[in-house]
Protein backbone atom coordinates (compact mmCIF):
# COMPACT_ATOMS: atom_id res chain seq x y z
CA UNK A 1 0.00 0.00 0.00
CA UNK A 2 2.73 2.46 0.91
CA UNK A 3 4.50 1.81 -2.66
CA UNK A 4 1.27 2.42 -4.43
CA UNK A 5 0.49 5.29 -2.07
CA UNK A 6 4.26 6.74 -3.08
CA UNK A 7 3.43 5.93 -6.61
CA UNK A 8 0.46 7.91 -6.52
CA UNK A 9 2.49 11.36 -4.94
CA UNK A 10 5.66 10.97 -6.44
CA UNK A 11 4.49 12.64 -10.16
CA UNK A 12 7.21 15.45 -11.05
CA UNK A 13 5.57 17.81 -9.65
CA UNK A 14 4.47 16.05 -6.05
CA UNK A 15 0.86 16.49 -5.07
CA UNK A 16 -0.23 17.16 -1.81
CA UNK A 17 -0.65 14.69 0.38
CA UNK A 18 -3.83 15.04 1.72
CA UNK A 19 -4.83 13.78 -2.22
CA UNK A 20 -3.91 10.65 -0.94
CA UNK A 21 -6.39 11.51 2.14
CA UNK A 22 -8.66 8.19 2.93
CA UNK A 23 -6.18 5.86 1.58
CA UNK A 24 -4.45 4.79 5.03
CA UNK A 25 -6.16 2.42 6.85
CA UNK A 26 -7.94 3.81 9.47
CA UNK A 27 -6.56 1.54 12.68
CA UNK A 28 -2.94 3.26 13.43
CA UNK A 29 -3.33 5.78 11.01
CA UNK A 30 -1.06 8.52 12.20
CA UNK A 31 1.17 5.65 12.20
CA UNK A 32 1.34 5.06 8.33
CA UNK A 33 0.83 8.50 7.38
CA UNK A 34 4.31 9.16 9.34
CA UNK A 35 5.80 5.90 7.76
CA UNK A 36 4.63 7.16 4.32
CA UNK A 37 5.80 10.69 4.98
CA UNK A 38 9.64 8.79 5.92
CA UNK A 39 9.55 6.41 2.93
CA UNK A 40 8.21 9.91 0.44
CA UNK A 41 11.55 11.12 1.38
CA UNK A 42 13.67 7.97 1.39
CA UNK A 43 12.72 7.02 -2.11
CA UNK A 44 11.67 10.23 -3.99
CA UNK A 45 14.54 12.21 -2.11
CA UNK A 46 12.69 14.96 -1.55
CA UNK A 47 15.23 17.91 -0.16
CA UNK A 48 14.50 17.35 3.60
CA UNK A 49 13.14 21.06 3.76
CA UNK A 50 10.29 19.70 1.53
CA UNK A 51 9.31 17.62 4.10
CA UNK A 52 9.77 19.86 6.75
CA UNK A 53 7.22 22.56 5.37
CA UNK A 54 5.27 19.84 3.12
CA UNK A 55 5.45 21.53 -0.11
CA UNK A 56 3.03 20.47 -2.49
CA UNK A 57 4.83 21.39 -5.43
CA UNK A 58 9.12 22.41 -5.08
CA UNK A 59 8.11 24.99 -8.49
CA UNK A 60 5.74 26.66 -6.26
CA UNK A 61 7.28 30.12 -5.23
CA UNK A 62 5.24 30.37 -1.91
CA UNK A 63 5.29 27.18 0.32
CA UNK A 64 2.47 25.26 2.02
CA UNK A 65 2.34 23.72 5.16
CA UNK A 66 1.56 20.05 4.76
CA UNK A 67 -1.92 19.65 6.88
CA UNK A 68 -1.12 16.14 8.46
CA UNK A 69 1.95 16.71 9.95
CA UNK A 70 0.74 18.29 12.64
CA UNK A 71 -0.79 14.97 13.62
CA UNK A 72 2.52 14.02 13.57
CA UNK A 73 4.18 16.44 15.92
CA UNK A 74 1.55 15.83 18.14
CA UNK A 75 2.77 11.78 17.86
CA UNK A 76 6.56 12.71 18.08
CA UNK A 77 5.31 15.06 21.25
CA UNK A 78 3.15 12.40 23.39
CA UNK A 79 3.72 9.10 23.19
CA UNK A 80 7.03 8.40 24.97
CA UNK A 81 9.05 10.27 27.14
CA UNK A 82 12.82 11.09 27.15
CA UNK A 83 15.01 12.74 29.47
CA UNK A 84 18.35 14.84 29.44
CA UNK A 85 20.70 13.17 31.87
CA UNK A 86 23.64 14.83 32.99
CA UNK A 87 25.45 17.38 35.43
CA UNK A 88 23.64 21.27 34.95
CA UNK A 89 26.54 22.27 32.44
CA UNK A 90 25.42 19.10 30.25
CA UNK A 91 21.94 19.54 30.62
CA UNK A 92 22.71 23.85 30.08
CA UNK A 93 24.86 22.81 26.93
CA UNK A 94 22.57 19.99 25.65
CA UNK A 95 19.65 22.60 25.71
CA UNK A 96 21.72 25.48 24.07
CA UNK A 97 22.41 22.33 21.34
CA UNK A 98 18.78 21.42 21.07
CA UNK A 99 17.74 25.23 20.62
CA UNK A 100 19.97 25.92 17.75
CA UNK A 101 19.38 22.74 16.24
CA UNK A 102 15.88 23.50 16.07
CA UNK A 103 16.16 27.21 15.00
CA UNK A 104 18.50 25.64 11.82
CA UNK A 105 15.57 22.82 11.51
CA UNK A 106 13.18 25.26 10.94
CA UNK A 107 14.96 28.50 9.49
CA UNK A 108 13.85 27.28 5.29
CA UNK A 109 10.57 27.67 6.10
CA UNK A 110 10.51 30.63 8.39
CA UNK A 111 13.04 32.37 6.00
CA UNK A 112 10.53 31.29 3.39
CA UNK A 113 7.45 32.94 4.75
CA UNK A 114 5.40 29.52 5.67
CA UNK A 115 2.44 30.37 8.05
CA UNK A 116 1.18 27.84 10.39
CA UNK A 117 -0.96 25.59 9.72
CA UNK A 118 -4.72 26.12 10.11
CA UNK A 119 -5.22 24.10 13.55
CA UNK A 120 -1.99 26.08 14.37
CA UNK A 121 -3.91 29.51 14.63
CA UNK A 122 -6.76 27.72 16.43
CA UNK A 123 -6.07 28.46 20.58
CA UNK A 124 -8.72 25.32 20.60
CA UNK A 125 -5.74 23.42 19.72
CA UNK A 126 -3.81 24.01 23.06
CA UNK A 127 -6.61 21.94 24.97
CA UNK A 128 -7.07 19.08 22.13
CA UNK A 129 -2.93 19.01 22.70
CA UNK A 130 -3.16 19.20 26.41
CA UNK A 131 -5.64 16.59 26.44
CA UNK A 132 -3.58 14.36 24.18
CA UNK A 133 -0.47 14.31 27.36
CA UNK A 134 -2.77 13.91 29.72
CA UNK A 135 -3.78 10.49 27.92
CA UNK A 136 -0.20 9.64 27.76
CA UNK A 137 0.58 10.28 30.73
CA UNK A 138 -2.77 7.71 32.12
CA UNK A 139 -1.72 5.33 29.68
CA UNK A 140 1.94 5.30 30.88
CA UNK A 141 1.15 5.61 34.66
CA UNK A 142 -1.42 2.64 34.31
CA UNK A 143 1.28 0.48 32.98
CA UNK A 144 3.58 1.40 35.73
CA UNK A 145 0.86 0.08 38.19
CA UNK A 146 -0.60 -3.34 35.84
CA UNK A 147 2.86 -4.10 34.14
CA UNK A 148 5.90 -2.30 34.99
CA UNK A 149 8.13 -4.68 33.09
CA UNK A 150 6.69 -3.84 29.51
CA UNK A 151 7.37 0.58 30.42
CA UNK A 152 11.31 0.02 29.42
CA UNK A 153 10.98 -1.83 26.38
CA UNK A 154 7.27 0.24 25.05
CA UNK A 155 9.59 3.01 25.50
CA UNK A 156 12.44 2.09 23.74
CA UNK A 157 10.08 1.15 21.04
CA UNK A 158 8.73 4.52 20.56
CA UNK A 159 11.93 6.31 20.92
CA UNK A 160 13.61 3.96 18.54
CA UNK A 161 10.76 4.20 15.69
CA UNK A 162 11.18 8.73 15.73
CA UNK A 163 15.03 7.88 16.64
CA UNK A 164 16.00 6.82 13.03
CA UNK A 165 14.34 9.54 11.07
CA UNK A 166 14.74 12.23 13.15
CA UNK A 167 18.64 11.85 12.94
CA UNK A 168 18.22 10.52 9.05
CA UNK A 169 16.94 14.47 8.36
CA UNK A 170 18.86 16.44 10.43
CA UNK A 171 22.09 14.54 9.34
CA UNK A 172 20.62 14.51 5.78
CA UNK A 173 22.43 17.88 5.59
CA UNK A 174 26.05 16.11 4.90
CA UNK A 175 24.06 13.89 1.93
CA UNK A 176 21.94 10.91 2.18
CA UNK A 177 24.77 8.18 2.56
CA UNK A 178 26.05 9.66 5.17
CA UNK A 179 22.53 10.49 6.64
CA UNK A 180 21.26 6.97 6.53
CA UNK A 181 24.48 5.32 7.82
CA UNK A 182 24.64 7.82 10.73
CA UNK A 183 20.86 7.43 11.12
CA UNK A 184 21.60 3.92 11.23
CA UNK A 185 24.61 4.15 13.50
CA UNK A 186 22.74 5.93 15.70
CA UNK A 187 19.93 4.02 16.27
CA UNK A 188 21.67 0.18 16.27
CA UNK A 189 23.73 2.50 19.51
CA UNK A 190 20.68 3.27 21.10
CA UNK A 191 18.81 -0.46 20.78
CA UNK A 192 22.18 -2.32 22.16
CA UNK A 193 23.56 0.18 24.55
CA UNK A 194 22.83 1.74 27.49
CA UNK A 195 25.17 4.78 27.62
CA UNK A 196 24.32 8.11 28.79
CA UNK A 197 25.73 9.63 26.10
CA UNK A 198 23.38 8.02 23.37
CA UNK A 199 20.57 9.14 25.37
CA UNK A 200 21.06 12.59 25.18
CA UNK A 201 21.74 12.27 21.94
CA UNK A 202 18.60 10.39 21.06
CA UNK A 203 16.77 13.28 23.22
CA UNK A 204 18.27 15.84 21.52
CA UNK A 205 17.88 14.95 18.07
CA UNK A 206 14.22 14.25 18.46
CA UNK A 207 13.62 17.33 20.54
CA UNK A 208 15.34 19.11 17.93
CA UNK A 209 13.53 17.64 15.09
CA UNK A 210 9.86 17.95 17.09
CA UNK A 211 10.59 21.92 18.43
CA UNK A 212 11.78 22.90 15.24
CA UNK A 213 8.59 20.97 13.09
CA UNK A 214 6.09 22.15 15.86
CA UNK A 215 7.61 25.82 16.10
CA UNK A 216 6.52 26.18 12.02
CA UNK A 217 3.55 24.81 12.55
CA UNK A 218 1.61 26.35 15.61
CA UNK A 219 1.16 30.27 15.97
CA UNK A 220 2.91 32.29 19.06
CA UNK A 221 -0.65 33.12 20.44
CA UNK A 222 -1.58 28.97 20.68
CA UNK A 223 1.71 27.83 21.94
CA UNK A 224 1.87 30.81 24.73
CA UNK A 225 -1.89 29.34 25.97
CA UNK A 226 -0.18 25.59 25.59
CA UNK A 227 2.68 26.44 27.76
CA UNK A 228 0.15 28.62 30.45
CA UNK A 229 -1.67 25.61 30.99
CA UNK A 230 1.05 23.00 30.98
CA UNK A 231 2.89 25.20 33.22
CA UNK A 232 -0.33 24.94 36.07
CA UNK A 233 0.03 21.01 35.03
CA UNK A 234 3.68 21.04 36.10
CA UNK A 235 2.67 22.37 38.87
CA UNK A 236 0.28 20.35 40.29
CA UNK A 237 1.33 16.78 38.49
CA UNK A 238 4.90 17.97 40.72
CA UNK A 239 3.69 19.13 43.67
CA UNK A 240 0.11 18.27 44.69
CA UNK A 241 -0.10 15.19 42.62
CA UNK A 242 3.11 13.63 42.87
CA UNK A 243 2.49 11.49 39.25
CA UNK A 244 5.28 13.18 37.78
CA UNK A 245 8.04 12.09 39.91
CA UNK A 246 6.59 8.56 40.10
CA UNK A 247 6.73 8.65 36.34
CA UNK A 248 10.18 10.20 36.36
CA UNK A 249 11.58 7.59 38.72
CA UNK A 250 10.59 4.73 36.14
CA UNK A 251 11.77 6.37 33.55
CA UNK A 252 15.24 7.68 34.51
CA UNK A 253 16.25 4.85 37.25
CA UNK A 254 16.92 5.21 41.36
CA UNK A 255 20.02 5.94 42.62
CA UNK A 256 21.81 8.17 40.12
CA UNK A 257 24.90 9.16 41.09
CA UNK A 258 25.51 12.39 43.21
CA UNK A 259 25.36 16.09 40.84
CA UNK A 260 23.52 14.49 38.18
CA UNK A 261 20.14 15.72 37.08
CA UNK A 262 16.84 15.00 34.69
CA UNK A 263 15.29 17.81 32.30
CA UNK A 264 12.32 15.96 30.62
CA UNK A 265 12.07 16.71 27.16
CA UNK A 266 8.72 18.52 27.66
CA UNK A 267 10.32 21.18 29.22
CA UNK A 268 12.61 21.49 25.96
CA UNK A 269 10.30 21.18 23.07
CA UNK A 270 7.57 23.22 23.78
CA UNK A 271 9.32 26.29 25.09
CA UNK A 272 11.93 26.21 22.11
CA UNK A 273 8.91 25.46 19.49
CA UNK A 274 7.71 29.02 21.15
CA UNK A 275 10.67 30.91 20.50
CA UNK A 276 10.93 29.06 17.16
CA UNK A 277 7.11 30.45 15.76
CA UNK A 278 8.24 34.02 17.69
CA UNK A 279 10.81 34.61 14.73
CA UNK A 280 8.02 35.31 12.87
CA UNK A 281 7.77 38.66 15.00
CA UNK A 282 11.26 39.24 14.69
CA UNK A 283 14.03 36.94 12.83
CA UNK A 284 16.42 37.52 15.69
CA UNK A 285 13.94 36.78 18.31
CA UNK A 286 14.94 33.44 19.06
CA UNK A 287 18.80 34.52 20.05
CA UNK A 288 17.60 36.77 21.86
CA UNK A 289 16.21 34.66 24.17
CA UNK A 290 17.91 31.86 24.24
CA UNK A 291 20.33 33.24 26.91
CA UNK A 292 17.09 33.82 29.15
CA UNK A 293 15.23 30.40 28.82
CA UNK A 294 19.09 28.70 29.38
CA UNK A 295 19.38 30.93 32.80
CA UNK A 296 15.78 29.52 33.72
CA UNK A 297 16.94 26.00 33.19
CA UNK A 298 20.00 27.20 35.56
CA UNK A 299 17.87 28.33 38.24
CA UNK A 300 15.39 24.93 38.10
CA UNK A 301 18.39 23.15 38.07
CA UNK A 302 19.98 24.85 41.16
CA UNK A 303 16.83 25.06 43.19
CA UNK A 304 17.10 20.72 42.67
CA UNK A 305 20.70 21.10 44.17
CA UNK A 306 19.02 23.36 47.04
CA UNK A 307 16.42 21.63 47.62
CA UNK A 308 17.13 17.92 46.91
CA UNK A 309 13.60 17.60 45.49
CA UNK A 310 12.20 17.47 42.21
CA UNK A 311 10.78 20.82 41.02
CA UNK A 312 8.57 21.63 38.07
CA UNK A 313 11.34 23.57 35.45
CA UNK A 314 8.55 25.03 32.81
CA UNK A 315 7.52 27.66 34.99
CA UNK A 316 10.44 29.83 35.41
CA UNK A 317 11.56 28.81 31.52
CA UNK A 318 7.60 29.88 30.40
CA UNK A 319 8.29 32.89 32.65
CA UNK A 320 11.78 33.86 31.56
CA UNK A 321 10.29 33.81 27.63
CA UNK A 322 7.08 35.53 28.22
CA UNK A 323 9.11 38.14 30.02
CA UNK A 324 11.37 38.31 26.90
CA UNK A 325 8.59 38.33 24.36
CA UNK A 326 6.99 41.10 26.07
CA UNK A 327 9.97 43.60 26.42
CA UNK A 328 10.51 42.73 22.74
CA UNK A 329 7.36 43.81 21.29
CA UNK A 330 7.19 46.18 23.90
CA UNK A 331 10.87 47.70 22.34
CA UNK A 332 10.19 46.56 18.30
CA UNK A 333 6.37 46.85 18.39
Amino acid sequence: MLHVLLEECGTRSLRCAHECKGTFPQPGQYFFRYVYIILNHLYLRQPWQYLLVGMCDTNLPTPHVHPEISHISVWFSFFFMLVFIGSKKTILVLYAITFLLALYIAWPAITAGVPPSEEGKQPETAGYIFLAILAATVFLLALIKLLPWILRYLLLLLEVLLLFPAAYIVLSVFGEVPALLGALWITYTRIFFRWRWIRNVSALLIGALTAGVVGVLFSPHVLVILLLILVIYDYISVFVTKHMLRLARQIVGEGKPSGTFALGLGDVVFPIALAVSASRIHIWVPLALLPLVLLAVYYALRTVEKTGKGVPALPPITFALLLGLTVILFLFP
